[in-house]
């Protein structure tokens, strides 16, 4: 669980860096940045319910 709380701190703190920034290109680029940390806490929740659930991870 602890995975979970690490990427979701990571893509708020992009996320609050993306909408402080003025520049578009480095805006983009962090936006894109907070998007992977998402995906990652997405894939470390599922983890995460599926071996407290004892299911099988779908990939």
């Amino acid at each position: 669980m602890n995975n979970c709380i690490y990427f979701w701190s990571r893509y708020l703190r992009a996320m609050v860096l993306a909408r402080r920034n003025p520049d578009p290109s480095v805006r983009r680029a962090l936006i894109q940045d907070a998007f992977e940390w998402l995906d990652r806490y997405f894939d470390a929740e599922d983890i995460e319910l599926a071996r407290r659930e004892h299911v099988p991870v779908r990939r």
